[in-house]
């Protein structure tokens, strides 16, 4: 799949939750020690490109911790389209849990 390469978005979600809406990621190594823990690369219904991953914590990350994760995309139209997807499916999927 190919890169992305704009950030320009932010949500708030757990590993959890991103596992259980997405699968596993594509690339996980929670060992503290990569700028990157986990990160999933996707593509939406209409063959839009983007990852979702964490960033710097430099530290493991446990599976019910909300932190914030990054979306990479191919530019900040796409980003901000897919956060505001990636949002609602969080929120549709898990209501008790918001507001944050």
């Amino acid at each position: 799949m190919g890169q992305s390469s704009f950030h320009g978005g932010i949500i708030t979600a757990t590993v959890q939750e991103l596992t259980h809406i997405f699968g596993d990621a594509q690339y996980k190594n929670n060992d503290g020690k990569d700028k990157i823990n986990y990160q999933w690369y996707m593509k939406d219904t209409y063959g839009l490109l983007f990852t979702i991953y964490d960033m710097k914590y430099y530290r493991p990350l446990t599976a019910d911790e909300v932190i914030n994760w990054h979306i990479g995309c191919h530019s900040k139209e796409e980003s901000d389209y897919i956060v505001d997807k990636v949002q609602t499916l969080i929120k549709n999927t898990f209501p008790t849990l918001f507001p944050r």
